[in-house]
């Protein structure tokens, strides 16, 4: 018969958390009754175990067929799933550093939420105003919706605060879109533009021009692309880079 480490090297009895054998309880190889794997894990999960779980003391790694943790910190290394899936109910996952990989599947439920943005050249008055964000590691999505009511006013171009400081990289390529504009006339005309970075804080949103050969864009203002009135919009989708 082969021999094995003793799974147990020692057991004492010890009453205070802060005893130091704490921590030398158990030494050798760790496997719940259930466990249908094999004994190594050195070169990656074993793919044939499909309940319980092993800590491998000799590689220094461990595969649960499910793991519930009120906090989890992974310091380097990685943490792989061959199946199954990583749900958070509440908090965030954050990487400081590195990556996040999705080979297969996907990530769902990131919730979007509201921000409150500040104006210039805008009198919001009784219009009604979507403005919703997500931020996904340093890419910021965002969408931006105004209807103007019977007091709503532009007085210049339109400048909306963004949810997120964007970077002064991006910042400094003004000239770049960073999303889509549309305007809705009443009428029942609709007109298309683009968006783009004012400054690190807010973004302003321009009108497509067919006066010339080619299109361009053109500022907006309270008579441009139409005399704004009860029940128009304006709005914009953006994705920029957080500072």
């Amino acid at each position: 018969m082969p021999e094995f480490p003793p799974l147990i090297d020692s057991i004492q009895t010890v009453s205070s958390a802060s005893d130091p054998r704490r921590s030398n309880i158990f030494r050798g190889d760790v496997r719940s009754a259930t466990w249908d794997g094999g004994g190594d894990l050195s070169g990656g999960a074993d793919s044939t175990a499909t309940s319980g779980y092993l800590i491998d003391y000799s590689s220094g790694s461990a595969q649960f067929k499910n793991l519930y943790a009120e906090s989890f910190a992974a310091s380097s290394g990685d943490i792989t799933l061959d199946t199954g899936s990583i749900t958070v109910t509440a908090g965030d996952i954050t990487v400081t550093a590195g990556d996040i990989e999705v080979t297969a599947g996907e990530i769902t439920g990131l919730p979007w939420s509201t921000w409150s943005p500040s104006y210039t050249n805008i009198t919001i008055g009784n219009g009604s105003v979507t403005a919703r964000k997500i931020q996904i590691g340093k890419i910021v999505f965002a969408r931006f919706v105004l209807t103007f009511g019977t007091t709503t006013a532009f007085s210049g171009q339109p400048i909306v605060s963004l949810p997120v400081t964007a970077s002064s990289t991006a910042a400094a390529s003004t000239d770049q879109p960073i999303g889509d504009a549309q305007f809705y006339d009443d009428t029942g005309n609709r007109y298309q533009g683009r968006a783009f970075l004012n400054t690190t804080t807010t973004a302003v949103a321009t009108v497509l021009s067919a006066s010339a050969t080619y299109a361009y864009t053109t500022a907006l203002s309270s008579t441009i692309p139409f005399t704004w009135t009860t029940n128009d919009k304006y709005s914009w989708a953006i994705r920029y880079e957080a500072a």
